[in-house]
C-alpha cells in the first residue's frame, strides 16, 4: 500500500517539523510564512513552530515573536495548574485517588521540557467515586461551575474537568464496544506529587481515543499519537492486540495514510472494506465538532452497533444531556440538542 502524501505547501511543511529537530530551509515568501503560522496556531502547534523555528534567520521575527509568547504561555499554564494541584492535594486525594490524564499527563511522559502540550483545562479522573467530594472541594475552594457542565469548575483561567471515568461510557453505553480492553493502572505522578497519571498501556490507548473522539480534527491530535508512538508504546503489541483495539488501529492507520509512520497497522486485519473507506473520509474531514462520534461508531465491531451508537450519541439519555446542557425540561433538552446538531452539520460550532 502506498502512503498518502501531504498535499499542499503548508501541510507537507507542518509534518516535516514533526520529524526534524530543527528547520534550515526557508521555503515561504513572507506571506506564505504568515497563512503558515496562522495554520499552526489553529492546529495548537505554536509552540512547536517556535521550538523548531527560533534558530531560523528567515523566519518572520514578529511571528516568532508571537510563537514564543505561547510557548511561553502554555509553560507558565502548565505550572500554574502544578502549583494549584499542590496546594489542593491535601482536600482532593483524602478520599481516593486522583489521576491527572490527558493534557497534563502527556505534559509529564511525552511531552518533557523544552517541549510543552498547550492545554485549555486540566482533566481528572475519580476512580474511586469521589468526584462529588473533589467537586465539593474545588467550589469550597473558590471555583465555580463553568457554564451548564455539572463536573467542569473554573478559577480565573485554571479549569478543571472532572470524570467518572476515563472513557464517557456513561454518555453513549456502546463506548464499552469502541474501548480498548487494557487494564486501568495508574503510577504515582511525578510532577504532582500525590497525584497519579495513568499507566504506560493505559495512556497509549486512552490517547489513540481521545484522538479518535476528536476525528484528528486539529494535527496537535496527530503529535500526540505519533510522539506516543515514537516513545514505544505500542511496540509490544499490548494495546494494539488487545480486544475492541480497533479505536487505537484506525487512528495509527490515520497516522500512515499522512504519511507520519512508516508501517500500517491495519496491513495484517480483515474488516470491512467500506469502514476503512468511510473512515478515511471522517478522519480527513478537519471537522471540529461531531465527526469524532461518527468515527468512534466505525470502531463498532458490527454494522448494527454502528448505527446504535450513532443513534445514542445523537439523543443521549435525559440524564446525560441535563449534564451538557443544564437542569430543564426534557423537550427543551430535546430542542437545544436538535439544534446543535444542525449547526455541526452545517459547519457551526454552536
Amino acid at each position: 500500500m502506498v502512503r498518502r502524501q501531504p498535499q499542499d505547501a503548508i501541510e507537507r511543511f507542518t509534518y516535516s517539523l514533526f520529524h526534524s529537530t530543527r528547520c534550515t530551509d526557508s521555503s515561504f515568501s513572507p506571506e506564505e510564512w504568515k497563512s503558515f503560522y496562522c495554520s499552526a496556531i489553529y492546529e495548537g502547534l505554536a509552540p512547536l513552530v517556535y521550538l523548531k523555528m527560533r534558530d531560523a534567520v528567515f523566519f518572520p521575527q514578529n511571528l516568532l515573536y508571537n510563537a514564543r509568547q505561547r510557548y511561553e504561555d502554555a509553560l507558565v499554564y502548565k505550572d500554574f495548574a502544578l502549583c494549584c494541584l499542590r496546594g489542593l492535594r491535601e482536600k482532593l486525594c483524602k478520599n481516593g485517588r486522583v489521576v491527572v490524564c490527558k493534557g497534563l499527563a502527556l505534559c509529564e511522559t511525552i511531552y518533557r521540557e523544552p517541549l510543552i502540550r498547550p492545554m485549555g483545562d486540566v482533566d481528572l479522573y475519580l476512580p474511586d467515586g469521589t468526584i462529588d467530594e473533589v467537586r465539593n472541594a474545588l467550589i469550597s475552594e473558590g471555583f465555580t461551575q463553568y457554564e451548564s457542565y455539572r463536573n467542569v469548575v473554573r478559577r480565573g483561567e485554571l479549569v478543571f474537568d472532572l470524570h467518572e471515568d476515563l472513557w464517557g461510557g456513561a454518555r453513549v453505553e456502546l463506548r464499552k464496544t469502541v474501548v480498548p480492553k487494557i487494564d486501568e493502572s495508574f503510577v504515582p505522578s511525578a510532577i504532582a506529587p500525590g497525584y497519579f497519571v495513568p499507566g504506560p498501556h493505559l495512556l497509549a490507548a486512552h490517547t489513540g481515543f481521545h484522538c479518535m473522539k476528536h476525528a484528528f480534527s486539529r494535527k496537535i491530535w496527530c503529535l500526540d499519537l505519533l510522539t506516543i508512538y515514537r516513545e514505544g508504546y505500542f511496540n509490544d503489541g499490548i494495546v494494539t492486540n488487545s480486544q475492541n483495539s480497533s479505536t487505537v488501529l484506525f487512528g495509527l492507520r490515520h497516522l500512515f495514510n499522512e504519511g507520519l509512520i512508516d508501517i500500517d497497522p491495519l496491513r495484517d486485519k480483515t474488516l470491512p472494506r467500506v469502514k476503512k473507506r468511510l473512515m478515511k473520509f471522517v478522519l480527513r474531514s478537519k471537522k471540529i465538532t461531531g465527526f469524532g462520534e461518527i468515527a468512534l461508531a466505525l470502531c463498532c465491531p458490527s454494522w448494527r452497533e454502528t448505527l446504535a451508537y450513532l443513534a445514542s450519541s445523537l439523543f443521549p439519555k435525559e440524564s446525560i444531556l441535563k449534564e451538557m446542557y443544564g437542569d430543564l425540561p426534557f423537550w427543551r433538552l430535546l430542542v437545544i440538542r436538535f439544534f446543535k446538531i444542525a449547526a455541526y452539520a452545517f459547519g457551526h460550532s454552536a
